[in-house]
């Protein structure tokens, strides 16, 4: 009897430790998803605002790395709006607004370099960062990218007029959140010139 009794304690102690281990993985992969889901947005599978400051943590990171070895840290801010995003979602429907901002994401993915940072900060709105890239540089890339996008939406079969403003701002001088918020002002500027030439 103590052999029955000694072979279902070992059994069921096994069958415990597995459940065991099998909850902690399940819970490491909900912890996993979740970060995912806190740290990017749904729609285009970039970054969101939350991730920004961790970005910003990144740049700061590597432009004390670079100051240390007597480099110049150069690097741009981009602040993108998209043009007629409204209107699509209004007529269209926010499905087809789905669409067009997973478009805007892939190209921004396949166009742009690995070690560029590309958040998705809400609605139509995107914040792109260029390590040791300079303004006109940054501003030829983006012109590509804006030049690309009514290609692409028609390749996706998205009947959509849809384009985006963007403004540059480059470092040094300022430091990374004055970027942004002088990027964001040019690109402001940018759709006031544009609107009074129309």
């Amino acid at each position: 009897m103590s052999n029955v009794l000694f072979v279902f304690l070992v059994l069921t102690n096994l069958l415990w430790a597995f459940v065991v281990y099998i909850l902690v993985r399940y819970n490491r992969a909900c912890n996993a998803e979740l970060r995912v889901l806190a740290y990017s947005n749904p729609v285009t599978q970039l970054p969101n605002r939350r991730a920004f400051d961790r970005s910003m943590i990144q740049l700061r990171t590597q432009q004390e790395r670079e100051q240390k070895q007597g480099r110049e840290h150069v690097f741009s801010v981009a602040y993108l709006d998209l043009d007629g995003f409204k209107e699509v979602n209004d007529r269209l429907g926010h499905a087809v607004g789905d669409q067009v901002l997973q478009v805007v994401g892939a190209l921004l993915r396949t166009m742009l370099c690995s070690t560029d940072i590309k958040l998705h900060i809400g609605g139509d709105e995107f914040l792109l960062f260029f390590p040791g890239m300079g303004e006109a540089d940054a501003v030829r890339k983006l012109c590509e990218i804006r030049k690309k996008l009514p290609r692409k939406l028609e390749e996706e079969s998205i009947n959509a007029n849809v384009s985006f403003s963007f403004g540059v701002a480059s470092s040094p001088p300022c430091d990374h959140a004055e970027l942004v918020e002088l990027a964001e002002l040019n690109m402001y500027r940018w759709k006031e010139a544009r609107s009074a030439r129309r």
